[in-house]
C-alpha cells in the first residue's frame, strides 16, 4: 500500500519537474520502469498528468477496502490462535464446546469495536492497549462500506461517523495518500499489535 502511493506521488512529482524536457506523446511507460502496469497505464505522457490525481485517489480508495479486509482477516486468525492455545477452549487442535461458544459469540457481532468487546467479555483477556484504536478501526469501516455499498459517496451515516478524513454528504469519498498512511493505517496496525500480546 505504501509503496504503490509512493511510487504514484513520486511519478506525479518526476513529471511535473521534468515535463519541459518530455515529449508529451511519449508513453508514460517509456518514462518509467513499471512492466505491471503494462495495459494499465498506456497513456501518454500528457495524457496522464490530468488523470494523475483520480489514480491515485482510485489507489487509495481500493486501500480503504484493503486494509478494513485485512484487519478483519487478521482479527479472525488471531481469534483462532487465541482459543487453540488455551487449553480451556481447544482439545487436541479441536475447539472444546466453550472455544466454540467463544468464537460464535464473538464473531456474529459486527464490526471490529464490537468483535474487540465480546471477545473482552467472553476470555476477560484485558485489551486496555487496543482500546484507543477501536475508534479509528470503526472509522476505517466506515469508509469502506461507504466504498463498497456506496460507490464512495458519502451519504449521512458515514459522514457522522468518520472525523478522521474530511467527508461530505454527496460528495465522493477524497482521502489523500497521507490520511492513509498515517492516520488510518497505524490504528490498525497498533490494535493488531497489542492483541498479538495476548496470544
Amino acid at each position: 500500500m505504501w509503496l504503490e502511493i509512493a511510487a504514484l506521488r513520486s511519478l506525479e512529482t518526476s513529471i511535473r519537474a521534468n515535463y519541459g524536457g518530455l515529449d508529451p506523446k511519449r508513453p508514460i511507460l517509456s518514462h518509467i520502469y513499471a512492466p505491471d502496469c503494462v495495459g494499465r497505464l498506456n497513456d501518454s505522457i500528457g495524457a496522464i498528468i490530468p488523470r494523475l490525481p483520480i489514480v491515485i485517489a482510485e489507489v487509495v480508495t481500493l486501500r480503504v477496502v484493503i486494509l478494513a479486509a485485512a484487519f478483519e482477516a487478521y482479527f479472525e486468525g488471531f481469534l483462532a490462535d487465541y482459543l487453540s492455545g488455551k487449553a480451556k477452549y481447544s482439545s487436541g487442535g479441536t475447539l472444546t464446546a466453550a472455544g466454540l461458544r467463544v468464537h460464535g459469540n464473538v464473531m456474529k457481532q459486527r464490526g471490529p469495536k464490537a468483535r474487540i468487546e465480546q471477545f473482552t467479555i467472553e476470555t476477560g483477556s484485558k485489551t486496555k492497549g487496543v482500546s484507543p484504536h477501536v475508534d479509528a478501526i470503526e472509522q476505517v469501516y466506515a469508509l469502506r462500506n461507504c466504498v463498497a455499498h456506496d460507490a464512495a459517496i458519502c451519504d449521512a451515516v458515514t459522514n457522522k461517523r468518520v472525523t478522521l478524513v474530511p467527508t461530505q454528504i454527496g460528495a465522493r469519498l477524497e482521502i489523500a495518500p497521507e490520511a492513509l498512511v498515517t492516520v488510518l493505517a497505524p490504528p490498525c496496525m497498533s490494535a493488531a499489535d497489542h492483541l498479538d500480546r495476548r496470544i
